[in-house]
């Protein structure tokens, strides 16, 4: 048996986890963009100083990210990280893949983990981490941050998910890194 398939039993017997069907696919979809003051993103940012009283803020180009996934048996499912008119429909929605919630930016935040037979195991992290610095950098949102002892706790789940998994992380609204997984495919399986 191979390293990564023992990997793979491993995480799966620490944390039981759905892998979806041969034949689901999983499209990354570009809903829009928004541009935001980066001191909603990150703690800190945009920080004044007595010698600099009134620095120009820094902006940052942010796209609202959807999931759509085919699952043989139940269909198109839609898993968007945006605006949800309905976050109770949202999440009912997420039938072949696991959803967790977590504590931190807002009550109810949950993030998707889908693990596909071809190409392996993705997480969401929705508003966990926004951004590829609040994962990389554990850098904390900024003005949005809710609870940061939650915030910490939820971030060390996620952290232990993408290495039990060797999971790709999709953060909630990177440009870059969302632009990166379109380019690099534009189904994955």
């Amino acid at each position: 048996m191979t390293a990564p398939m023992q990997m793979q039993q491993l995480a799966a017997a620490a944390l039981p986890a759905y892998t979806c069907p041969p034949g689901t696919k999983m499209h990354i979809l570009n809903l829009g963009t928004m541009n935001v003051d980066e001191g909603w993103l990150l703690t800190g940012a945009n920080g004044s100083s007595a010698s600099n009283p009134n620095p120009p803020s820094k902006r940052r180009d942010l796209m609202l990210i959807a999931g759509l996934i085919e699952h043989p048996e139940m269909g198109l499912i839609l898993f968007e990280t945006g605006s949800a008119e309905d976050v109770d429909r949202r999440q009912k929605a997420m039938g072949p893949a696991s959803h967790r919630p977590l504590p931190g930016h807002t009550p109810g935040l949950c993030i998707m983990q889908v693990n596909l037979p071809k190409d392996g195991t993705f997480i969401w992290t929705t508003d966990q981490f926004h951004v590829r610095e609040n994962f990389e950098q554990n850098q904390a949102q900024g003005w949005l941050l809710r609870d940061h002892r939650a915030w910490v706790a939820s971030g060390k789940f996620v952290t232990r998910l993408q290495r039990l998994f060797r999971a790709r992380l999709i953060f909630g609204h990177d440009l870059e890194t969302a632009e990166g997984l379109m380019r690099e495919k534009g189904v994955w399986e």
